[in-house]
């Protein structure tokens, strides 16, 4: 009887003494973590076990002290561990055991655990153990980039009370150039990272392609760097997509095969008529309206400056009142611009061309030449607003004119043809 009272004593003053050391710290790259004493007495850790994703120590002994001590001072003291190959950086788990001597049985005794923390998943093997303690739900980890670091108090337990670095990069993807004619899409990164848009897809009329792999790259690379572009034509292999209608359709890049998700469409254009396909998912994201669409001939070409989004970023070629189409004087907004003119349009190759704006509406700061895959010829910045500018040298090739205010905000489009 004696014995019976003095192991409940004993699991009592264990018990007591759990609920005031935490795991404080987990550095999967470093192989390392932390524990705090929140108690007002010195705490032994020499004896306490230790269970990972892909192993179980029966003492802290073997690991290394890089500060502090495994008799961890009270009130606020701290020791941390490290040694190899114990802790897998894409997702594991520890927790931490008192000590006992009853056998790895009692790895699965809720009184026996100390703390518990997993990242990158859920469902390793002391989680229903942490569960049943009610010191962790089950099913819940840590998300973000290591180190992760507890953010409560000594009485704080679960997911709630951690957090990782999160990483935003700098990814601004956005469809520049469609051009139905011929099936090609031009698609730039706006960002300084670099983003593998390998998996992603297009989508046309609820149409769809495979991952782009399956499409040919005509020029650049899947991988697009900051800046860099890459034109895609549809190839007809794989997926249900293998050629745009230029008689009115829409275009929607996505990242993964969730067409109906907004957080899965990247980016979205329509031509000629309302209403295609995947509308009403880029108008819920924010980036197209229901109605609206590019009353032009193809190629369409995005003129904004990648963080913005809509019909009034587009242009293509303008259509005349026979039916066909005229390159001169048009612009892309409802806004009369006609005042700006380019002459001669179309030009030959060598000869000068003059762009006027003395008669413009509104000031204007910068002007960009720019042809239709996106290869940037000329770029000027004035010091007040332009009066005329004369372009040079261009090879043959159709280009769109670009015309910006003073916060370079793109406010009138002309497009320019050189001939040979």
């Amino acid at each position: 009887m004696k014995k019976i009272l003095l192991f409940s004593a004993f699991i009592f003053l264990l018990n007591h003494t759990w609920s005031q050391v935490k795991l404080v710290e987990v550095d999967p790259a470093n192989q390392s973590f932390t524990v705090k004493n929140f108690s007002e007495s010195v705490v032994n850790l020499k004896s306490y076990r230790l269970a990972t994703s892909t192993k179980n120590y029966d003492d802290l002994m073997s690991f290394t002290v890089e500060e502090g001590s495994l008799e961890i001072p009270a009130s606020g003291g701290i020791v941390k561990l490290s040694i190899k190959e114990f802790i897998v950086s894409e997702g594991g788990q520890i927790a931490l055991f008192l000590p006992f001597e009853g056998g790895d049985n009692e790895l699965s005794d809720p009184n026996f655990l100390v703390d518990f923390v997993q990242w990158g998943s859920g469902g390793y093997q002391s989680e229903d153990v942490a569960d049943t303690k009610g010191i962790w739900e089950a099913g819940t980890f840590i998300s973000g980039i290591a180190p992760y670091s507890f953010i409560g108090g000594k009485s704080d337990y679960g997911v709630a009370f951690w957090q990782g670095y999160e990483v935003t990069l700098d990814i601004n993807l956005r469809i520049i150039s469609v051009d139905p004619t011929v099936n090609r899409v031009t698609i730039k990164n706006f960002g300084t990272d670099s983003v593998d848009i390998s998996d992603y897809r297009l989508c046309s009329k609820i149409e769809y392609t495979n991952n782009l792999t399956s499409q040919t790259t005509v020029v650049g690379d899947l991988n697009l760097q900051g800046n860099d572009t890459v034109i895609i034509e549809l190839s007809g292999f794989g997926g249900t997509l293998s050629e745009m209608d230029s008689i009115g359709a829409d275009l929607a890049l996505y990242k993964d095969n969730n067409f109906t998700d907004t957080a899965s469409m990247v980016d979205f254009v329509q031509w000629k008529s309302a209403g295609n396909g995947r509308e009403s998912v880029a108008d819920s994201k924010g980036i197209w309206s229901i109605g609206d669409f590019l009353n032009f001939d193809a190629p369409y070409r995005y003129i904004g400056n990648g963080n913005q989004s809509g019909l009034s970023f587009w242009t293509g070629i303008p259509i005349d009142s026979s039916g066909g189409s005229t390159y001169s004087d048009f612009n892309h907004t409802q806004n009369d611009y006609s005042d700006i003119s380019v002459f001669p349009n179309p030009g030959m190759e060598g000869q000068d061309i003059v762009v006027n704006m003395e008669k413009s509406a509104m000031p204007i700061y910068s002007l960009e030449v720019i042809d239709i895959l996106g290869v940037k010829h000329h770029s000027l910045i004035f010091s007040k607003s332009a009066g005329k500018a004369r372009i040079s040298d261009l090879p043959q090739g159709t280009y769109h004119i670009v015309l910006s205010d003073k916060l370079g905000n793109a406010i009138s489009s002309k497009a320019l043809i050189i001939v040979q």
